[in-house]
């Protein structure tokens, strides 16, 4: 008896943009069962440019849907979401990915990685991970 994979549960931007297989916006990168939520009013422009704090509550309550349906772990469409990775994981009852910069600590200590980014959330964790190599 084949007992079906769980769904991984999906945050999207409010974007109008192609998604192409491998872009984990789209249905067809994934071999299991997946599903999205797109939180209405998170575009680009206000998600990455503007920084839009008061966004986090959509973003939260967008993960509460999907858990709710059934996901066992969400990811985000947008690795600028990895400034919410704190906040997402304390409201949510399931695990979050928010980014795959969230890899950096991981790689900063195989010692193989340089980093540049005017990103702040980013340069935070690529800095804990230096001290802690020290």
């Amino acid at each position: 008896m084949t007992v079906p994979a769980a769904p991984l549960g999906v945050l999207t931007l409010d974007a109008a943009f192609p998604r192409i297989p491998g872009d984990l916006g789209c249905p067809g990168t994934y071999a299991y069962p997946v599903l999205f939520e797109t939180v209405a009013g998170a575009t680009p422009e206000s998600t990455v440019h503007h920084r839009d704090n008061r966004l986090l509550p959509a973003f939260v309550a967008a993960g509460r849907r999907l858990a709710d349906r059934g996901a066992v772990g969400i990811v985000t469409t947008c690795g600028f979401l990895a400034r919410w990775q704190k906040e997402l994981t304390a409201e949510l009852p399931v695990p979050v990915a928010t980014s795959a910069l969230l890899q950096i600590a991981w790689l900063a200590w195989t010692g193989i990685v340089m980093l540049r980014t005017t990103e702040p959330a980013v340069e935070r964790v690529a800095s804990r991970a230096a001290v802690a190599e020290a």
